[in-house]
């Protein structure tokens, strides 16, 4: 699993997220890619790269999988 250096969609913040292939499924951590998928239903248009901060701070999101703090 490979280190990888992206921008959020939303707030434009890097991103140091991971990406790699479970059982021909693609999985990521630290980011959501919300351009096609289950993910794409909490993205805005244009969106394609969501950071876990942005994500957790989506109402949708947090109304879907409960609640999360960051600080």
């Amino acid at each position: 699993m490979a280190e990888e250096l992206l921008q959020c969609s939303r707030c434009n913040g890097a991103i140091k997220g991971y990406q790699h292939n479970i059982g021909g499924q693609v999985a990521t951590a630290g980011f959501y890619m919300v351009d096609q998928g289950y993910w794409s239903k909490f993205a805005l248009p244009g969106e394609i790269i969501i950071c876990d901060r942005c994500m957790w701070a989506d109402p949708q999101y947090i109304a879907e999988q409960g609640i999360h703090n960051y600080e």
